[in-house]
């Protein structure tokens, strides 16, 4: 089970957009599910 998910936010996740790459986060976040 996940408890926590922790994310920086200055850029190494968020783009310039300030958005972030949901497909690839979705592959992560099944990957930590399992």
């Amino acid at each position: 089970m996940i408890k926590l998910i922790a994310v920086d936010m200055d850029g190494t996740f968020l783009n310039d957009m300030k958005d972030y790459n949901r497909q690839r986060f979705d592959m992560l976040f099944d990957m930590m599910k399992t």
